[in-house]
Formats: structure tokens, sequence, C-alpha cells
């Protein structure tokens, strides 16, 4: 499938998200497309909440939601994966468990490391930045508060943006590069999330292979 550049101007703009976002009425589940014009694939509403009372990811139990980049797929399989999602928490398929509930086994080589450009600034890549999951440290921080991974709390209103110029760059099982922008962390990616929104852990972004 593919969507036009008209409708994905509407979850991004110049590389940046942007408080337009997409309407409540689109993309309300989850599915995969792929922009021709813009040689990227759109991840809607990957459902990613986790269980467990609490707001902290590391009190967070339950299945991590895994990811094939090249295969463009949510998958099941043991070893097949390249990235997972639970709550505000992205593991890779490389190193070891970090102490979190319910993690899969790393049996791959994957690597991450965050990039502090735009999506469309993301071209030459530092081999140097890339890191594993280890224990007690994530490649890519799910600290919603410390502004070292993608996510921004805002103390106010009490939401999880993600951070404006920040890239996740992954190396894959296979040894391919890929970039990934989220936009959003909320079902159906609303602009701004009500205050009080309960419906987070699903992830709306953007990836493309880096060559």
């Amino acid at each position: 499938m593919s969507c036009n550049k008209e409708a994905w101007e509407e979850v991004f703009s110049a590389g940046e998200a942007t408080s337009e976002g997409v309407h409540q009425s689109q993309h309300c589940t989850y599915e995969v497309l792929y922009n021709k014009a813009g040689n990227f694939h759109v991840v809607y509403n990957l459902k990613a909440i986790g269980s467990g009372k609490g707001y902290r990811p590391e009190d967070k139990s339950g299945k991590f939601v895994k990811f094939d980049l090249e295969q463009n797929k949510i998958t099941e399989s043991e070893t097949d994966w390249d990235i997972a999602f639970r709550y505000s928490t992205i593991i890779v398929n490389g190193g070891e468990q970090t102490g979190r509930k319910d993690e899969p086994l790393r049996t791959a080589n994957v690597s991450a490391y965050i990039a502090k450009q735009t999506f469309e600034q993301v071209q030459a890549l530092d081999e140097s930045l890339f890191r594993q999951d280890k224990a007690k440290h994530l490649a890519i921080s799910d600290n919603v508060q410390d502004k070292r991974g993608l996510w921004l709390y805002s103390m106010q209103e009490h939401y999880v943006l993600p951070l404006s110029g920040r890239v996740a760059v992954f190396k894959t099982r296979n040894g391919h590069y890929f970039k990934m922008q989220v936009k959003s962390f909320y079902h159906c990616a609303p602009a701004i999330p009500k205050k009080a929104d309960e419906s987070f852990g699903y992830y709306t972004f953007r990836y493309a292979e880096v060559k």
C-alpha cells in the first residue's frame, strides 16, 4: 500500500513532528504504509502498551512487540527481529537483557544510537556511536524525563511527546542501516494528547533505509 504526499504532510513537515497531526478519523488501526515519493515507510498505531500499574517503564510487564525493519512487519519470531516496543521502551536484538520484565532474549547483533538531527539530515552514519542493550542500560533510553532518549514529558499536562530533532538509527541483524522518527505515542496520533490521556503506548513512526 502507499500513502500520498498530502496525507503524509498531515503527519510530518520538513522532517519534524508538527502540531497538525493525523485527523482523528484516519489511521486509528495498525497499518504499515509506504510513501513512494519520500521513500519511507509509515507505521501507524503499533500497540505496545504493556501491563502493570505505574508510569515508570521499568514497572511494566508483558510481551514486547517485535518488529522486522527489513520485512516491514510485526513478527512473533524469537530470532528474526530487529527492534521491539513496550510502553516507552524500545529494545534492540543485540547485547543482553537489561533487567526489564518479560524481555526477549537477544539473539542477533543489532545496535543503535540517537542522532540529534532531522530525519532528512540523517545520511552519513557514525559507526563509533552504535551501542547495544546491556544490564541496566538501553541503547535507546526509555526515560521520559531526562531528555537523553526520544521523549519529552510535560510535567504540567502529564503527557509524553517525541523530542524534536531526535532520530533513532539502527544497524540491523543483517548489517543494514535504518533511521526512525517517532511521531506519536498515543492512539490515533493526536497532535496534542488530552490531559491525563491514558491511550498511550501506541507508536506512530516513519523509517527508511540509509544506504
